[in-house]
């Protein structure tokens, strides 16, 4: 099934046209729910590295969501401001919620994110700096979703981008206009260099973020 899977999307990569899209339009296909911005922890600006001690002081002080068995995190530069973002990610068997902040000066929530797969499905990325975010994928009842993550003006916005309905047998059904996102979805969809590293919450993990 996998196999197949993969088959159709290398045919739909080869297939699929290249065009631009204005910022504007993911604005309006963003999560609205993914709004929140809330300070954390402050750490005195001292070095370039400050954000990995201010990160790393609030993973040690995390307060893990009760209904939720599993935590990790990763840190990506969502933005592209040379700044990573902090991205944990809490999860049981039939759900999920990512929790992406940010720092200046102080850490800060930059949005919330949700779907049934999340820490089951791999966050996936592209070395192509244009394509600075995150790209997700989930499944249910049949269908297959693709979408986007990104961070903008300290907001995290998710754009859906296309599905697959298996049940009804269609191939694929673009939901965003842009199609060199949905190109570049695709594309790291067929590789396993493509997905984001997570790291347990503890002192092994946050060791990782300090080196």
């Amino acid at each position: 099934m996998r196999n197949n899977i993969i088959m159709l999307i290398i045919g739909l990569l080869i297939t699929l046209p290249s065009s631009g899209c204005s910022s504007s339009v993911r604005a309006q296909e963003r999560n609205e729910a993914a709004n929140a911005i809330e300070t954390i922890v402050c750490v005195e600006d001292s070095a370039d590295n400050t954000w990995k001690e201010a990160y790393s002081t609030f993973l040690n002080d995390f307060q893990r969501d009760s209904q939720y068995n599993r935590s990790h995190f990763s840190w990506r530069d969502l933005d592209h401001d040379g700044i990573p973002e902090l991205i944990i990610e809490q999860a049981r068997d039939d759900a999920g919620i990512l929790n992406v902040y940010s720092y200046d000066s102080c850490v800060f929530e930059v949005g919330k994110y949700s779907n049934p797969k999340i820490g089951v499905a791999a966050l996936r990325f592209s070395t192509k700096p244009e394509f600075s975010g995150l790209f997700t994928f989930w499944w249910g009842g049949g269908v297959e979703h693709y979408g986007y993550l990104t961070v903008k003006d300290k907001e995290l916005i998710y754009v859906d981008l296309w599905y697959i309905d298996f049940l009804n047998e269609t191939n694929q059904i673009e939901v965003s206009s842009d199609k060199e996102l949905i190109n570049e979805s695709i594309s790291v969809e067929i590789t396993d260099d493509s997905i984001l590293e997570m790291y347990p919450i503890d002192a092994v993990g946050i060791s990782e973020l300090t080196k």
